[in-house]
């Protein structure tokens, strides 16, 4: 009788590691966003607490798979499409950092090269860098278009009815 149980016992041995792997962290699901990279490309601007800091901090994370961040987002994500040596880049980037801070848990934020990423550039409608666009779930919403001098009230109203109130 005991010889009758064995293969029931195999399959749920087997059955309980599936669900054991597939419950480890990163098991079976490949993140988009890897590891902290300030010269990064693309990069998800992430609020974090840093060790030996006070409060939250904003950390550029890399960013492996345009697409799959884009798509597996559960809020929208602002995109900054810049040029890193352009006149505009600096201020740009500031706002999005604020911007990143002021809406954390609300929106994404995303920043990108836009030499290296035409794709992304297409995807935002943007003439020329820099560039603001939302997208939410890997559509777009709004975009800036090229901007020739960044108008901070222009991408906030980006922003609004979006997002109703900022964490």
């Amino acid at each position: 009788m005991s010889a009758h149980f064995r293969p029931r016992w195999k399959v749920l041995l087997i059955c309980l590691l599936v669900t054991a792997l597939a419950a480890i962290p990163g098991c079976g699901t490949d993140d988009p966003v890897g590891a902290i990279d300030y010269d990064a490309d693309l990069a998800y601007l992430s609020p974090e607490v840093l060790t030996g800091e006070e409060g939250v901090g904003i950390v550029y994370r890399r960013v492996k798979d345009t697409s799959a961040f884009l798509a597996g987002r559960d809020r929208p994500v602002l995109i900054l499409l810049s040029d890193r040596f352009g006149a505009l880049n600096r201020t740009a980037t500031l706002l999005l950092e604020q911007l990143a801070y002021e809406y954390q848990g609300v929106i994404a934020c995303l920043r990108a090269e836009s030499s290296e990423h035409p794709d992304l550039m297409a995807f935002c409608q943007a003439g020329s860098a820099p560039c603001f666009a939302l997208a939410e779930k890997g559509v777009l919403l709004r975009t800036t278009g090229g901007l020739s001098a960044i108008d901070e009230q222009q991408v906030r109203t980006m922003l609004e009815g979006l997002v109703s109130t900022a964490g």
